[in-house]
Protein backbone atom coordinates (compact mmCIF):
# COMPACT_ATOMS: atom_id res chain seq x y z
CA UNK A 1 0.00 0.00 0.00
CA UNK A 2 1.10 3.90 -0.95
CA UNK A 3 1.06 5.87 1.88
CA UNK A 4 2.15 9.95 0.23
CA UNK A 5 2.38 12.57 1.24
CA UNK A 6 1.13 16.28 -0.60
CA UNK A 7 3.75 19.12 -0.54
CA UNK A 8 2.40 22.32 -1.28
CA UNK A 9 4.37 25.00 -2.86
CA UNK A 10 4.05 28.32 -3.93
CA UNK A 11 0.93 29.70 -5.91
CA UNK A 12 -0.22 26.28 -6.56
CA UNK A 13 -1.23 25.61 -2.97
CA UNK A 14 -4.97 25.55 -2.68
CA UNK A 15 -5.34 28.56 0.07
CA UNK A 16 -3.34 31.04 -2.70
CA UNK A 17 -5.60 29.79 -5.13
CA UNK A 18 -9.05 32.20 -5.93
CA UNK A 19 -11.79 29.91 -5.45
CA UNK A 20 -12.33 26.41 -5.73
CA UNK A 21 -11.73 24.54 -9.21
CA UNK A 22 -15.86 24.58 -10.29
CA UNK A 23 -17.20 25.94 -13.01
CA UNK A 24 -20.18 28.00 -12.93
CA UNK A 25 -22.42 24.46 -13.30
CA UNK A 26 -20.43 23.38 -9.70
CA UNK A 27 -18.72 20.56 -11.39
CA UNK A 28 -15.00 20.50 -11.52
CA UNK A 29 -13.45 21.41 -15.28
CA UNK A 30 -12.07 18.51 -17.39
CA UNK A 31 -9.77 20.46 -18.93
CA UNK A 32 -7.05 23.61 -18.38
CA UNK A 33 -5.74 24.96 -14.70
CA UNK A 34 -8.76 24.80 -13.21
CA UNK A 35 -9.33 20.96 -13.76
CA UNK A 36 -5.73 20.52 -12.06
CA UNK A 37 -5.83 18.69 -8.31
CA UNK A 38 -3.53 19.92 -5.89
CA UNK A 39 -1.09 16.95 -6.27
CA UNK A 40 -0.77 17.46 -10.39
CA UNK A 41 0.18 21.12 -9.25
CA UNK A 42 2.41 19.56 -7.21
CA UNK A 43 4.47 17.39 -9.55
CA UNK A 44 4.08 19.79 -12.15
CA UNK A 45 6.18 22.29 -9.85
CA UNK A 46 8.58 19.43 -9.45
CA UNK A 47 9.09 18.37 -13.19
CA UNK A 48 9.73 22.23 -13.64
CA UNK A 49 12.35 21.90 -10.98
CA UNK A 50 14.04 19.21 -13.42
CA UNK A 51 13.08 16.40 -10.60
CA UNK A 52 12.86 13.28 -12.53
CA UNK A 53 9.27 10.72 -11.91
CA UNK A 54 11.20 8.44 -9.52
CA UNK A 55 13.24 11.91 -7.84
CA UNK A 56 9.51 12.91 -7.26
CA UNK A 57 7.69 9.66 -6.32
CA UNK A 58 10.45 9.69 -3.35
CA UNK A 59 9.78 12.99 -2.48
CA UNK A 60 5.79 12.42 -2.19
CA UNK A 61 6.14 9.06 -0.81
CA UNK A 62 4.25 7.31 -3.49
CA UNK A 63 5.46 4.70 -6.15
CA UNK A 64 6.88 6.22 -9.63
CA UNK A 65 4.09 4.66 -11.32
CA UNK A 66 1.70 6.92 -9.99
CA UNK A 67 3.49 9.96 -10.43
CA UNK A 68 3.51 8.85 -14.50
CA UNK A 69 0.30 8.74 -14.16
CA UNK A 70 -0.41 11.55 -12.64
CA UNK A 71 1.64 13.12 -15.38
CA UNK A 72 -0.05 11.25 -17.62
CA UNK A 73 -3.42 12.87 -16.38
CA UNK A 74 -1.75 16.79 -16.12
CA UNK A 75 -0.58 16.27 -19.86
CA UNK A 76 -3.60 15.31 -20.82
CA UNK A 77 -5.73 18.34 -18.85
CA UNK A 78 -3.22 21.08 -19.92
CA UNK A 79 -3.03 19.72 -23.80
CA UNK A 80 1.06 19.04 -23.26
CA UNK A 81 2.87 16.13 -25.06
CA UNK A 82 6.12 16.62 -22.60
CA UNK A 83 8.05 17.69 -19.40
CA UNK A 84 9.59 21.25 -21.50
CA UNK A 85 5.95 22.07 -22.61
CA UNK A 86 4.78 21.74 -18.64
CA UNK A 87 7.62 23.12 -17.54
CA UNK A 88 6.99 26.09 -19.72
CA UNK A 89 3.46 26.40 -18.78
CA UNK A 90 4.30 26.22 -14.94
CA UNK A 91 6.76 28.87 -14.92
CA UNK A 92 4.31 30.93 -17.07
CA UNK A 93 1.58 30.67 -14.99
CA UNK A 94 4.16 31.54 -11.90
CA UNK A 95 5.07 34.36 -13.69
CA UNK A 96 1.04 35.52 -14.13
CA UNK A 97 0.49 34.94 -10.63
CA UNK A 98 3.66 37.10 -9.54
CA UNK A 99 1.77 39.98 -10.75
Amino acid sequence: MDIGAVIRLGPHSSAARSGPNLNAGGLKSAIGWDSITDTECTIGQLVADGLTNREIAARLFVSHHTVDSQLGSIFRKLGVNSRVELTRLVLEREMESAH
